[in-house]
């Protein structure tokens, strides 16, 4: 498949013009002329992705989904709601809103 680009001159044509601003050297793009320029771009589908060779996963979709956890219970929601508070507090004291 082949894609068409447009560019104008304000992207090709640049010159280097040094500047001196507060002791700094300044590297300030210039239009040179008013031309387009035309760049057809064409894509190889026909590339392979390179692998590493990994080996397969040990963990199957299955056993990471029968697996649980201790910390989604009530307690860690209570306390994890309560730390989220207590951030809240801290924030609004420091920026004097209530």
């Amino acid at each position: 498949m082949a894609s068409m680009f447009f560019f104008s001159c304000s992207i090709l044509h640049y010159k280097n013009h040094l500047a001196t601003t507060r002791g700094f050297d300044v590297c300030k793009p210039l239009c040179s002329s008013s031309q387009s320029k035309s760049m057809v771009v064409t894509e190889d589908k026909s590339l392979n992705r390179r692998s590493a060779n990994y080996a397969p996963s040990l963990w199957s979709f299955e056993h990471v989904q029968s697996l649980s956890s201790k910390y989604t219970e009530e307690d860690y929601e209570a306390r994890a709601y309560s730390s989220k508070k207590a951030v809240k507090t801290m924030i609004q004291k420091v920026t004097g809103n209530t």
